[in-house]
């Protein structure tokens, strides 16, 4: 298998393209650890449309992101790098004390691909072939999704060669260092690479126009400062190399297009999505696009098989988190807001205010509640379109409640329901894709049911009122308007990330790689649910509420052994490095992952949409993307949770939604 067909990176072109022909040398170095994680995230946050990073082989088959031939310079071993294995490099610790390991090719990979464009330069090794380093460099280049924006860049003519013999797509450069007396534009047309990446020192107008004249590129490195940077653009050089690309990138004049704000008229709505991990806020645009984005971890507390959240910590988060957006983009107010919530995760309240912690989807107390209602559960899984489990909140209200009796006092509301409630001064009030994970919601009729309400010693006064999914909820505040903001929207997650993906009317096969992973596929309400699948509502509204599709869901959770880091680069870098290590836990999470998608598939599903946080990882897009007989279509979607609530609230606050091409 080779790389993708990869377009020649063509050189930017037009007024605001000083700054996109900077390329960030080695990440930050001027501000981070070269070559480290922190210093490429840096280099990418800041919009640097290209990062070069250097590579070599280790004693083992694959590749460490570095520049000399040891890592003595960075680290306290002076060993060569071929004579040490990739996990003998990760282990090393940095001389100068900075908290900054190597990373592995696959692990810088996980970091940049589809975010910024690619300079992959690798250095020739004594005793290493070059077809060998070739070999290494394309294989994990195919293990990172076969990217499409990477140059592979080398001094060596032959490791070019042998890049170009082994995946003749990607465009190649030859590196022309300040000490080489070769001719570079006879050279680099020898090889066919399409770029001499030149010494500034060596840069001059006869060597441009030379390689002008040959079809080459001439990209010039390090420059230190803007005079340098403009001296160097000006002499015909398409691209720059620099140390510090934020730096310089905000003082070259123009400034870059990556730094344009949001215009202060276009519309837009609120969404805050609700996760077990992670909290966000953002502004998005009819259509889809995110104009601003705000996240934090969620607050969580952790004991035995006690998981916790305070959830007037969650509503002081949100609160935070659209502060900050009102600070970043604060006009126009949003015409509507939406809240999508994890949806198992609940409270009791008691007159309106907890009366326990919200308890998380992962709290296992539920188990002896289960356990007391395994002879009726054939009934209430027919009922409820749900398999019996301690995740869901009413078993998990049980379990927390302890031996204090039901009163007309207390109320059970999903975390989502609470968070609204207190957000618009309203009582509160849940949909039915919200009211499914209670355990309590008859499925085909979308309404509490008697048999289930009574099973668990609750009247419907002890639940929030049930309204559609798209329904007018009160308004919240937004910092700075005196007028409030509709909210519109109150879904649960998993229906949200597949209106994100497929669309609000759709019959599709879906994935949602999140904290888990939910294969997924909208089905009419009277067809015959597969066997242990979840069903749930898909969307309601006040003009529709009987759900025209329900959603089939098959979640498949990470085992033990897979990385189980929440952060998304942290997480990307775990599963390259696992896939690039042969550990196995991420093969063979896909692998059941693939067992639940073809579960639900039905025989005319030849293609499946794919988004979630986790299909930021080029590599386990990858490993899905191998999945026989199933084609992804539609562009990857890591924030469909987000964009399928903005649908409804765009189409409740009459916004047309148009998607634009990304």
């Amino acid at each position: 298998m080779s790389p993708a067909p990869t377009p020649r990176l063509a050189p930017p072109s037009g007024e605001s393209a000083t700054g996109a022909r900077l390329i960030a040398h080695r990440g930050v170095p001027a501000r981070w650890p070269e070559l480290s994680a922190d210093g490429l995230i840096a280099a990418r946050d800041a919009g640097a449309p290209m990062i070069e990073i250097d590579a070599r082989p280790t004693a083992d088959g694959l590749m460490v992101v570095l520049h000399d031939p040891t890592p003595g310079r960075v680290t306290d071993c002076d060993v060569p790098v071929e004579r040490l294995a990739a996990r003998e490099l990760l282990a090393l610790e940095r001389g100068d004390g900075r908290q900054a390991r190597l990373l592995l090719l696959d692990e810088a990979l996980a970091l940049i691909v589809g975010r910024s464009a690619l300079d992959l330069e690798l250095k020739p090794t004594a005793g290493i072939p070059a077809d060998e380093i070739a070999k290494r460099a394309v294989d994990a280049l195919v293990r990172a999704d076969s990217p499409q924006d990477v140059i592979v860049t080398s001094e060596d003519p032959a490791v070019l060669a042998a890049v170009r013999a082994r995946a003749a797509s990607l465009p190649t450069g030859l590196v022309f260092r300040s000490r080489d007396r070769r001719d570079p534009v006879a050279l680099a047309a020898e090889v066919t690479a399409g770029v001499v990446v030149a010494n500034r020192r060596r840069v001059d107008r006869r060597l441009v126009e030379r390689a002008r004249s040959a079809g080459l590129a001439v990209w010039a490195y390090v420059a230190p400062d803007v005079q340098t940077c403009r001296r160097l653009l000006q002499l015909g050089c398409e691209r720059v190399f620099v140390d510090d690309y934020p730096f310089l990138a905000g003082r070259l004049d123009p400034p870059p297009a990556t730094r344009t704000g949001p215009s202060p008229d276009e519309p837009r709505v609120l969404v805050i999505d609700l996760g077990s991990s992670s909290t966000k806020a953002a502004l998005v645009a009819p259509g889809g696009r995110i104009i601003a984005i705000a996240r934090a971890a969620t607050p969580r507390t952790e004991a035995g098989d006690a998981v916790e959240h305070d959830a007037d910590a969650v509503v002081g988060q949100v609160r935070e988190l659209v502060d900050r957006l009102a600070e970043d983009a604060p006009e126009p107010r949003p015409h509507a807001a939406a809240i999508a919530s994890q949806r198992s995760t609940g409270l009791w309240l008691e007159q309106g205010r907890p009366a326990t912690a919200a308890v998380s989807w992962r709290d296992r107390r539920g188990a002896d509640i289960v356990r007391r209602l395994e002879p009726r559960r054939e009934e209430f899984e027919r009922i409820t379109g749900l398999p019996l489990d301690p995740a869901w909140t009413a078993l998990k209200g049980l379990a927390t409640l302890g031996s204090r009796p039901i009163d007309d006092r207390l109320q059970l509301v999903p975390l989502g329901s609470f968070v609204a409630a207190a957000l618009t001064g309203a009582l509160p009030n849940v949909d039915p894709t919200l009211a499914n994970r209670m355990f309590l919601l008859d499925v085909g009729q979308t309404a509490w049911s008697p048999v289930m309400l009574a099973a668990f010693g609750l009247r419907e006064e002890n639940l929030p009122s049930l309204l559609p999914t798209v329904a007018s909820r009160g308004a919240l505040a937004w910092p700075g308007a005196p007028e409030r903001v509709p909210l519109e929207v109150l879904i649960g997650d998993q229906p949200a990330a597949y209106i994100g993906l497929a669309g609000p009317s759709a019959q599709h096969l879906a994935l949602n790689l999140g904290t888990a992973a939910f294969a997924m596929r909208a089905r009419r309400p009277r067809t015959p649910k597969v066997p242990d699948a979840r069903r749930t509502p898909l969307w309601t509204s006040s003009g529709q509420p009987r759900p025209l599709l329900v959603l089939d869901e098959l979640p498949v959770a990470r085992p033990a052994d897979f990385p189980q880091e929440d952060d998304g680069d942290q997480a990307g870098c775990a599963i390259a490095r696992d896939i690039a290590l042969g550990a196995g836990a991420v093969a063979g999470y896909v692998e059941r992952i693939a067992a639940a998608v073809g579960r639900l598939r039905e025989s005319h599903d030849a293609s499946m949409r794919v988004g979630g946080g986790m299909s930021r990882s080029p590599h386990m897009l990858a490993l899905v993307r191998n999945m026989p007989g199933i084609t992804i279509t539609g562009r990857r979607e890591p924030e469909a949770t987000v964009r399928g609530a903005a649908r409804l609230a765009c189409a409740a606050a009459r916004l047309a939604w148009t998607p634009a091409s990304r």
